[in-house]
């Protein structure tokens, strides 16, 4: 059996020990967020998986990308070399993932048309749900049809912050459906189970955010959309003022 040295590397980020395996030349194997590069070998390919592995406080010019995306520059890994193994159509699929940009994520079913595929749904999701170099590969912009995070490996939490990390530009801070008073009323009584005869008072937002802010934002009749996050395909958290109401007073539907 040939003996192959890999190297690697973690590092500290906002969202916890990220680590990187490479080759002697410093070729991204397997990354993710783990502080254990066991967790990475078996996501390598049979035919690249290194037999040894030599630890190194930093990786170079790989381990200065990781933090400067972790610190805002988007652009720093794009240029970081990744090799992976697979089937032509997958390896064909990630080097097409690593031309989706940061802040306008994609479906499963936009991923496969632009992998070439339009009906190959299940492969492009097969793509991201077997990329090894997770950040380098940025299977994390890739979203459900109706705008949920569907899968990730490291975790959904982590995908959230990266998809909210890469948001850029101005943007309107608004639920995508923005609601009336009445309606907020109506929907709050039902979360809570209990009668609402009653409008929201003004003295309550007053209170919270003080007279001429309360009166700006809720009380002038203004329709405000986000339009630039719903056309970047922004996964809002709690789409819904039901399910926002329900998250922030936790108060779940029954099973």
């Amino acid at each position: 059996m040939t003996s192959r040295t890999a190297l690697a590397c973690t590092v500290d980020t906002p969202i916890g020990p990220f680590s990187t395996v490479t080759d002697a030349g410093g070729v991204v194997l397997a990354s993710g967020w783990t502080a254990t590069t066991a967790d990475l070998l078996p996501l390598v390919s049979p035919s690249l998986r290194p037999t040894e592995i030599d630890i190194r406080p930093d990786l170079g010019e790989v381990s200065k990308a990781v933090l400067a995306y972790h610190d805002g520059d988007l652009a720093a890994v794009a240029e970081i070399p990744v090799r992976q193994r697979s089937g032509p159509f997958r390896q064909h699929a990630w080097d097409v993932l690593r031309d989706v940009p940061p802040g306008r994520p994609v479906s499963y079913q936009r991923y496969a048309a632009l992998a070439g595929r339009p009906t190959a749904v299940r492969a492009a999701a097969g793509a991201c749900a077997y990329n090894a170099a997770a950040l380098f590969v940025p299977c994390h912009r890739v979203l459900r049809s109706d705008g949920g995070l569907g899968g990730f490996r490291w975790g959904l939490d982590i995908k959230r912050w990266l998809l909210d990390h890469e948001v850029s530009g101005a943007v309107n801070a608004t639920a995508p459906e923005p609601v009336t008073n009445a309606e907020m009323t109506r929907v709050l009584g039902s979360v809570l189970h209990r009668p609402t005869l009653l409008p929201v008072p003004r003295f309550g937002p007053k209170i919270l955010l003080g007279g001429e802010l309360a009166e700006a934002l809720l009380f002038t009749s203004q329709r405000v959309l986000p339009g630039v996050l719903t056309a970047q395909a922004f996964p809002f958290a709690h789409p819904t003022l039901e399910g926002a109401l329900r998250s922030l007073l936790d108060r779940p539907l029954a099973a």
